[in-house]
């Protein structure tokens, strides 16, 4: 799509395709949250990964639709909310990653300043984010 043009390599361009991902989250389980959790669990676990960052950014994406709403504002969508993430608005709003790796695929696999195939644009700055957000059009 237009708002990925000049960030990925031509050769995915061509194809047609998207690149993914478009945003990230602490996905360690080391460093993830704890979770108390009864089913199949007896009590307090620490979680990473999707099972935290999901939630997480859907929590946000609520957030600014709890203030856009009574503002008049359609709810936020994913047609809504990828382009306004590529844009430089959210620069502040999201934290560029620029350490770190996801496997040993070489180039690809390696966080590197601005969009990346490990980390997308970056992870949420709520603070900035969510009125980010929630001022889409």
């Amino acid at each position: 799509p237009a708002y990925q043009q000049g960030l990925l390599p031509l050769a995915l361009l061509l194809s047609r395709t998207r690149g993914v991902p478009d945003v990230a989250y602490d996905a360690n389980p080391g460093t993830g949250v704890p979770v108390y959790d009864t089913f199949g669990y007896s009590g307090w676990i620490e979680i990473g990964g999707t099972s935290m960052g999901a939630p997480q950014w859907a929590a946000l994406i609520a957030i600014a639709n709890s203030m856009r709403v009574p503002a008049g504002k359609a709810p936020l969508s994913a047609s809504s909310i990828l382009p306004g993430i590529y844009s430089t608005a959210f620069g502040s709003g999201l934290h560029d990653v620029t350490i770190g790796n996801n496997g040993s695929c070489g180039a690809l696999c390696n966080a590197k300043k601005e969009y990346d195939f490990i980390t997308g644009e970056g992870s949420p700055r709520a603070s900035n984010l969510i009125p980010a957000l929630a001022a889409l059009p």
